[in-house]
């Protein structure tokens, strides 16, 4: 159903946005870029998936963005968090940004490219495996919880759901429960973070 489908993504880019101002509060700059990334590529997805195919490049590009530059921002995020404000942090997140898209620009029909993104996206998961180990240190049970549930959920998306049988006749698709677990990914790791932020 396109129209439940396109609804998902942009509910996710809503929850992306959403939690990308919420980071400027917590003076995140990196928390900021890497949700806006998302955010977009979430947004253009709605469009494709409402039926507006002719924006199909660009959310495939926009996806690379997201899930290379975009995770190791939200990484740095993740870090800035838990050893406070960096000074540079803002010159940083931009300058992360212009040349994360110029790297995948770069390799756009190189072989290389889902390899360059995977190891970009596997950083969020050591930041949040990290972030988990200090909240395990520092007593603090419900960020431990939501960091390895949100590396749970990641990990899922990635190498579970592809397992299990989808009816294309079904209400829920595929890429459905990808939207829906993704925006709880977030939702968890912007709870983990917030709740061991040094700001």
């Amino acid at each position: 159903m396109p129209l439940v489908s396109g609804l998902l993504d942009f509910g996710l880019s809503v929850v992306c946005v959403v939690l990308a101002i919420g980071s400027t509060r917590a003076r995140n700059d990196f928390f900021f870029a890497g949700m806006l990334w998302i955010a977009a590529a979430a947004l253009v997805g709605a469009f494709n998936l409402g039926g507006f195919t002719q924006v199909a490049p660009a959310h495939g590009w926009l996806s690379d963005v997201a899930g290379g530059p975009g995770m190791l921002s939200l990484a740095i995020g993740v870090l800035a968090a838990l050893y406070g404000p960096w000074p540079w942090s803002r010159w940083g997140a931009v300058v992360l940004s212009v040349v994360g898209v110029a790297a995948i620009e770069l390799l756009r029909d190189s072989p290389l490219l889902d390899t360059f993104t995977t190891l970009l996206g596997v950083s969020l998961l050591v930041a949040l495996l990290l972030l988990a180990w200090y909240a395990r240190r520092e007593r603090q049970p419900r960020a431990m919880a939501a960091a390895l549930v949100a590396v749970g959920l990641f990990l899922g998306v990635a190498f579970g759901l592809h397992l299990l049988p989808w009816s294309p006749d079904g209400a829920l698709r595929r890429v459905d429960a990808v939207h829906v677990l993704l925006a709880a990914s977030y939702l968890l790791v912007w709870s983990s973070t917030r709740r061991m932020s040094r700001t």
